[in-house]
């Protein structure tokens, strides 16, 4: 291995073990034993040279550490000067003396080889000489296979150990004359790194002269480590240290104290007190003992610190990755070392020496993984691992993110991390696919299988790790009677265990992989497994190329088996997955009502209306299952799934539903189910007995064999309630937690199977639409039109119809405008009016045809035919409805006492509207009526104010004029004005028709209107008064289920609002609208609702006056004119009586005041008129209290006019105790003329 993840690895010595061809590989592998097994060498045993640097006996107690290769690479070439630790400092030759005839050819041979490794120390060793074999060979070394071969090898190993010596202080004294020792040129490093370089090359070479002194006691040391003289490997990785942080070296002061705390180890394991050597004051007290914490503490220390020197590097200059992830592994696996060996002793420190992480399975710590043992946390081991990742481990080369991949999940698994060791193998092997594929190619390697077992091991595994291995199989339970019973679902929930999809991902590279390694029989058992337990999470392509693999590679070996063996393995899975009543069409589906008695539901009524809330979250909800009925003698369909988990296709020959309870005739039928495939099948049956059928599951014969019941169980309450134990778990521990009770505990417990079951009731009548009024259930409406729909329906069943009943929906209520609640409580009335308080349908009785009367009983008998008649209404925005129409069979004289059950079908017909706008309505305004005798005098004034015909003209205003005349006291009567456009390209007939409380005649007013032509309509309408109590009555909602919403406006406001609402629904209410095509003869009501708005002014307008004025005149020279206008004489008395009325809730008292004006021809007025009229008494009278609701007080003013002209008399009524002023609409003027 390249890479050195022991924390001892930098005080081994490399040396290569190579074969001299031809040695057999077993032979081999015996003699590299051999040498293996004195890896380790004293130094007092080594021959010493005192004229050497490194001389064995200046520290006797120390060791040599060998680490013995058979095969080596240079990827890691330029870390050699770096760490020395790398180099090969030997190359050692094993041959076979049996295989040679002339060992000079040999030994030849070794040399060559030699000298293209170029190592400085070289051995040729010739094992089991033959008796007659010269040993002429020069360098070259037999050991006879005779006597204690370890020692007299032991003893050849001494010697190649002083020449290794001899060649440390050949490069030790090449080393110091170096004036100056460049860092590494690691490949890593980056562009800007490299730029600035050589940018600053003179300054850097000035760095380097003061840091190289420091590098060459730190490659010093590093050679004493290699040499085993610890006290002066100490000594010299202190200097280094010292020289390394004055020079801000910081990747050379990394690898200094690395050194250092291998060598302080390796000092502790020689047992040997090295304080007069390496003073460790500066890191712990001289008192405090040197336990296994301290020791611990110290490493872990020392690593965080070169772990900080080596970020400053990383971060900097392009530290190699593969440093910065070695330190990191030593000192995890140096933690995990004493984790697992129960912290710091000497069996630790021996496996610290060996590269061993345990010597036998660490049982103790495994049971219970505890969070710390011996000062060690398995979540600092954790971290440290994880820090490997820092290294950027995918820019190293490939051989080493495997290595370095194996050795973190090596370390994650030692410590009980199994997922994230799984989840490493698993990355490994992903990393190593490019090797394999390469080594397939290129037919290196025939054979290989040590390899391909070691990469199959590691992906089982990995399997086993995320449950998908076999222990997860061992849990099935074979069949334990004649019939084939379904997993249950507690059952199933047991072999679940993990994430699928993670999973799949697995099992799809175990398949690459054994595909890839021409391993058939793992290739199969994971394709079997990834499609038996995971199918349901893999795409249907994956499953066909899976199921198509596999049957590839069984068919060869298990067709003629078909009838045996895989029958046997077959009926241990059920292949009815699942059985679902199929939901009949809609018009033979059966739909369930419950009659309740009168006591009960008024009971519920009241429960329900003491509850405020639309939805109460807190209340009982009551489930209801939408169970399916079956009905005698008619055909019902069972949706049945078969599931085929092998990799042959299956031929059902026969399948029938397996049923009990009443009789039931099955129909059978045939079906193939491809492989690996889940596929559907409708059974077919008919009930003959009323009652409860019990459908259990299918009864299946397949082609080759005997017919079997396959049961199908909605659940097994015994074993779902008592076999199973419900615990918490944590990750993998819950797979192995047993979950279930021991079979002893269920055997006595009798288990209860749920089947479906269903009720079977008497037979239905069954109707169907026979015929329509449509074409292609379509029709073409204009707004407002109403017209009729003839639906025929005919009784085809063979009981009668007696009990019918239609409901309705319709586009705009289905798909109404969402709800704002920042709107007017007036708009939102408009809108819950229009979707919801407007009916496109309406059920009628048509007396002239033979058809359903909503208000009687009905009785349809079995083949005849009756008609429903509709009315349909042309409603603006709906674009279509459905009718629904519900009938069914009642038997009144079997009604249960406590609840009955009626049965009942739907018939549903959808039509298709499209209305048509071809009346506008615009310009609503409401106008008052003043002096209509000037209509009278100037006709030609209406033909200039718009009245395109005189006759009209002369029409209305005569109408106005009858309706003035009946009472020229009172102002009673305003103009309605609204515009209506025709935009169709037919003429229409418009009729408004208006009520009136008064009397029980209407006014009608007809219009015909031209295509295209917009004419504007005047009617009169008497003018409305509506109570207080009335007006303020809060605006109504006509959806009750709408959220309340408490209004922010003041009472005043809220008063105001609601006034003009009633007043606007009143005047509407006496407003009919309708309109009539004579050419097509259709007929509709012409809908002036959303035109038609009531503002303030024009509220006034349509009310009459809470304090009314009646203006009356006596005289002999008077004549009324209109209702406020006056012709009278010069010099002739004449009284004005001024009535005022009350209509207020309460009683009012009254300032009357006049004051008479004169209109002169400038278009002035005069206020001196003592020459012109006279009035008598004063003009302020005090009235009397006037009596609320009706009362009524009339003041009289004698008069006398003087001269002739125009004459205004003002007035109005001042309330004594609120100051406030009433006026009248118009005031009294008289026309006075000289008497002749």
């Amino acid at each position: 291995m390249d890479i050195a993840v022991d924390i001892t690895c930098l005080c081994r010595i490399r040396v290569l073990l190579v074969p001299v061809f031809p040695i057999k590989r077993s032979t081999f592998k015996k003699y590299v034993q051999l040498i293996q097994s004195l890896h380790t060498i004293r130094l007092g045993d080594v021959t010493p040279n005192l004229n050497d640097k490194f001389n064995s006996q200046v520290f006797p107690e120390g060791q040599l550490h060998f680490e013995f290769l058979t095969h080596v690479t240079n990827d890691h070439v330029e870390l050699q000067d770096f760490q020395p630790c790398r180099r090969l400092f030997g190359v050692i030759g094993i041959m076979d003396c049996q295989e040679w005839k002339d060992l000079n050819e040999g030994y030849d041979q070794f040399m060559k080889m030699a000298q293209t490794i170029a190592a400085p120390v070289t051995r040729c060793f010739a094992f089991d000489p033959i008796e007659n074999q010269a040993d002429n060979a020069k360098g070259l070394i037999m050991i006879p296979n005779v006597g204690n071969m370890v020692f007299y090898m032991s003893t050849m190993m001494n010697d190649f150990a002083n020449e290794v010596l001899a060649e440390f202080s050949v490069i030790a004294n090449r080393i110091q004359s170096l004036e100056i020792i460049e860092t590494p040129a690691f490949s890593q490093l980056s562009a800007r790194s490299k730029y600035l370089q050589r940018r600053n090359s003179v300054s850097m070479t000035e760095n380097l002269r003061k840091r190289t002194p420091g590098r060459i006691r730190k490659l010093l040391a590093d050679f004493y480590l290699l040499a085993g003289q610890l006290p002066d490997a100490i000594h010299h990785f202190e200097q280094a240290i010292d020289m390394a942080k004055m020079t801000d070296d910081y990747l050379w002061l990394a690898s200094a104290a690395e050194g250092r705390v291998c060598a302080t180890i390796l000092l502790e394991y020689v047992q040997m007190d090295a304080g007069h050597i390496t003073s460790r004051a500066r890191y712990e007290s001289e008192e405090q003992n040197r336990d296994d914490v301290s020791t611990i503490t110290f490493v872990s220390e020392q690593y965080r610190v070169a772990i900080t020197n080596y970020a400053h590097i990383r971060l900097s200059a392009g530290l190699p990755s593969l440093v910065y992830a070695e330190c990191c592994l030593r000192i995890a696996r140096f933690l995990a070392t004493c984790y697992l060996n129960l912290g710091w002793n000497e069996q630790t420190l021996s496996l610290l020496i060996q590269q061993k992480l345990w010597n036998t399975d660490p049982t103790e710590v495994w049971k219970r993984w505890p969070s710390v043992v011996g000062g060690v946390s398995r979540h600092s081991i954790g971290q440290w691992i994880t820090k490997t990742w820092e290294a950027n481990i995918s820019e190293m080369a490939q051989l080493d993110q495997i290595h370095i991949t194996m050795s973190m999940a090596t370390l994650h698994k030692c410590i009980g991390y199994q997922r994230k060791a799984a989840w490493l193998m698993y990355d490994s092997v992903n990393r190593m696919i490019p090797f394999i594929m390469q080594h397939r190619r290129t037919r290196l390697l025939k054979g290989g299988i040590m390899h391909d077992t070691g990469i199959m091991n590691i992906l089982k595994q990995v399997c086993e790790t995320y449950g998908v291995g076999e222990a997860l199989q061992k849990g099935e339970k074979p069949p334990s009677s004649n019939s084939i019973r379904g997993r249950t679902s507690a059952f199933k929930d047991q072999l679940v265990c993990g994430w699928p999809q993670l999973q799949v991902n697995i099992l799809k590279q175990c398949i690459n992989m054994s595909e890839i390694l021409l391993d058939s029989q793992s290739q199969m058992y994971y394709t079997a497994i990834l499609l038996k337990n995971f199918y349901q999470h893999i795409s249907k392509p994956d499953q066909i190329r899976l199921a198509t693999s596999i049957q590839t590679m069984v068919t060869s070996t298990t067709k003629k088996k078909a009838s045996s063996d895989i029958m046997i393995s077959y009926w241990g899975v059920n292949i009815v997955s699942s059985i679902e009543p199929k939901k009949p069409i809609a018009r033979r589906a059966l739909h369930t009502h419950i009659v309740q008695h009168d006591t009960f539901n008024q009971q519920a009524g009241e429960r329900d209306f003491a509850d405020p809330f639309i939805y109460n979250p807190f209340t009982h909800k009551k489930t209801t299952e939408h169970k399916v009925n079956l009905i005698k003698n008619e055909l019902c369909e069972f949706k049945v799934v078969l599931f085929n988990p092998f990799g042959f296709d299956l031929e059902l020959r026969s399948i029938v539903l397996s049923t009990s309870g009443v009789a039931f005739q099955g129909i059978p039928s045939a079906i193939s189910i491809p492989a690996n495939t889940t596929t559907s099948i409708l059974l077919a049956g008919i009930p003959e007995e009323t009652g409860t059928l019990i459908v259990k599951g299918c009864k299946v014969q397949i082609v080759g064999f005997l017919e079997q019941e396959f049961l199908v169980e909605l659940g097994n309450t015994a074993f779902s309630n008592n076999g199973i134990i419900k615990i918490k778990k944590c990750g993998l521990d819950a797979v192995k937690c047993k979950r279930t009770r021991d079979t002893s505990e269920l055997s006595g417990e009798s288990e209860q199977h749920i089947f479906h079951t269903f009720t079977v009731v008497d037979e239905q009548p069954l109707l169907k639409i026979k015929n329509t009024s449509l074409l292609h259930n379509a029709m073409m409406l204009y707004e407002g039109e109403m017209t009729h729909l003839t639906i025929e329906v005919e009784n085809i069943g063979n009981t009668p119809v007696n009990y019918i009943k239609l409901s309705f929906t319709e586009s705009s209520t289905i798909q109404s405008l969402p709800y704002n609640h920042e709107s007017s409580p007036e708009e939102q009335y408009e809108n819950e009016l229009h979707t919801k308080g407007t009916h496109v349908f309406s059920w009628e009785h048509n007396p002239a045809e033979e058809s359903f009367n909503p208000n009687e009983e009905v009785l349809l008998l079995p083949g005849e035919t009756k008609t429903v008649t509709i009315k349909v209404y042309g409603k603006r925005d709906c674009c279509g409805g459905s009718i629904q129409i519900d009938y069914g069979y009642i038997q009144k004289d079997t009604v249960d006492t406590n609840v009955n059950f009626i049965y009942t079908r739907h018939l549903y017909l959808n039509i298709l509207l499209t209305v048509y706008q071809h009346l506008e309505p615009s310009n609503w305004d409401i106008l008052s009526l003043r002096h209509m005798t000037s209509l009278h005098d100037n006709d030609s004034t209406l033909e200039e104010n718009g009245m395109k015909k005189v006759e009209e003209s002369m029409k209305f205003v005569q109408l106005i004029a009858n309706v003035e005349m009946k009472d020229k006291t009172r102002n009673d009567y305003c103009l309605i004005a609204i515009d209506v456009k025709n935009v169709w390209t037919t003429s229409f007939s418009v009729s408004f028709v208006i009520s009136s409380d008064d009397d029980n005649n209407n006014s009608v007013f007809n219009i015909s209107i031209q295509p295209g032509h917009t004419k504007r309509i005047l009617l009169p309408f008497k003018r409305l008064f509506l109570s207080e109590e009335v007006c303020s009555r809060p605006i109504p909602s006509v959806d009750p289920n709408k959220q309340f919403i408490k209004s922010k406006i003041s009472e005043e406001e809220l008063y105001t609002c609601q006034q003009i609402f009633w007043y606007r629904e009143e005047l509407l209410s006496r407003i009919k609208c309708s309109w009539a095509c004579h050419i097509t003869g259709r007929t509709g009501i012409l809908n002036i609702r959303p035109f038609v708005g009531l503002g303030l002014n024009q509220m006034a307008v349509l009310k009459k006056e809470n304090i009314e004025f009646i203006i009356n005149v006596k005289g002999d020279a008077t004549q009324r004119k209109s209702r406020c206008l006056f012709d009278c004489k010069c010099n002739k008395p004449i009284e004005m009586n001024i009535t005022i009325h009350n209509r207020l809730r309460y009683a009012i008292k009254l300032i009357l005041r006049i004051q008479p004006v004169q209109s002169l021809s400038d278009s002035t007025k005069g206020y001196q008129l003592s020459d012109d009229i006279l009035i008598e008494g004063t003009q302020q009278i005090l009235l009397p209290e006037i009596p609320a609701h009706g009362g009524q007080v009339t003041h009289v003013f004698p008069i006398y006019f003087l001269s002739s002209g125009k004459f205004e008399i003002l007035y109005h009524a001042e309330d004594v105790r609120t100051r406030k002023i009433y006026y009248d609409s118009e005031w009294a003027i008289f026309n006075a003329i000289e008497s002749p």
